[in-house]
């Protein structure tokens, strides 16, 4: 199939196949070049690199982060990839977190012991988020035992006098 403008070819298909009408016709619609196709096309095109940018951006920033042992840049970062997330796909960004703390600061255990928990936590109800946290917890400290943290206490009404 050519662009009857360009003598651009747009497809080439060797023989009917035996296909039914409709398959054959879709198959050769789906060689459509025009004007407009080729503006959607470079639109997609546009929004993919957009995305790839701004994921490569944040890479960068973590990277920074690391090399400046900067914990709170790394979780700010972290809380733009995740935002709006929530419980049980929430326990990914915690996990990141921990995995950030260990990295940038070993020695900060408590913090990233306390994250694990609250993953660990979050993760409730999808087992194969449960087994990372816990993977995790056994690669950065193999001796101590990882347990869920205490779920925040909600907060009772006022019922006034």
């Amino acid at each position: 199939m050519v662009d009857g403008k360009s003598s651009e070819e747009l497809g080439r298909v060797t023989g009917y196949g035996g296909k039914g009408a409709q398959a054959y016709v879709a198959e050769l619609s789906a060689f459509r070049n025009t004007p407009a196709d080729q503006a959607q096309r470079k639109q997609e095109e546009r929004v993919q690199a957009a995305k790839l940018e701004g994921i490569r951006t944040k890479e960068r920033m973590i990277s920074a982060a690391i090399k400046a042992r900067d914990f709170p840049a790394a979780v700010a970062v972290i809380d733009v990839i995740y935002k709006g997330v929530k419980p049980p796909q929430l326990a990914l960004s915690t996990l990141n977190k921990a995995i950030l703390s260990h990295r940038i600061d070993p020695k900060a255990m408590d913090r990233t012991w306390k994250l694990l928990q609250q993953a660990l936590l979050e993760a409730e109800g999808e087992a194969d988020l449960s087994k990372a946290v816990l993977e995790m917890a056994r690669r950065i400290s193999p001796a101590r035992k990882l347990e869920k943290a205490k779920p925040e206490p909600k907060a009772k009404a006022d019922k006034g006098a």
